[in-house]
């Protein structure tokens, strides 16, 4: 167990696009990275990039980072969300742990956060360690707008006409089509007016 409890600010936006990804995507196995701020035990998640909607691939990842890190400002990668294709499977991916590894070598880190998008459409936070120990799970979490109800009711909104999920992308739709961006800030300034 880790010596120090960590305590996340999640914003909204990047609670939804995660799980319009995963609903969209909802036969497939789909991760992302989030991207934020880390203040020693303290991270806030201010946005999340969709990147894939199958097996992670090396390349298809960092192909992933190097526009997001040219695209971004005030913050970096900070962690990886996953959703798992099938219901009830609470099964930690074999990736999920390289993708982590990678993420804290990348981003000279001693951290990275794990998001699992559970059957619920609610996140799972754990945290890993540089240092190799067991993850930690999180229980501090703290959105920046609405409660539990509140995120499923505009989860619900968004999916009411299927227009969101056909509108957010991945990288891997970037990558087969160059028109789609994978930043899906469409969604975010959405969100900004009505969360």
């Amino acid at each position: 167990m880790m010596a120090s409890k960590v305590s996340i600010g999640v914003s909204a936006s990047s609670h939804i696009k995660s799980v319009l990804h995963a609903l969209k995507y909802f036969s497939e196995n789909v991760g992302g990275y989030l991207y934020g701020n880390v203040d020693g035990t303290n991270v806030t998640i201010t946005n999340v990039y969709p990147v894939v909607h199958s097996a992670p691939v090396g390349p298809v990842l960092d192909l992933a980072a190097s526009f997001i890190d040219a695209l971004s400002e005030n913050g970096s990668i900070i962690g990886y969300y996953y959703g798992n294709n099938v219901r009830g499977n609470d099964e930690v991916p074999h990736y999920v742990e390289k993708v982590a590894a990678a993420i804290i070598d990348s981003q000279k880190q001693s951290m990275c956060i794990i998001v699992r998008i559970n059957d619920d459409l609610e996140w799972d936070i754990s945290r890993y360690a540089s240092n190799g120990s067991q993850p930690e799970k999180i229980n501090n979490i703290k959105y920046d707008k609405g409660s539990k109800e509140d995120r499923k009711v505009m989860i619900d909104n968004y999916t009411k006409d299927k227009k969101h999920l056909t509108a957010i992308f991945d990288m891997e739709d970037h990558l087969d089509d160059a028109s789609v961006s994978f930043t899906n800030s469409w969604l975010d300034e959405i969100a900004k007016k009505n969360i």
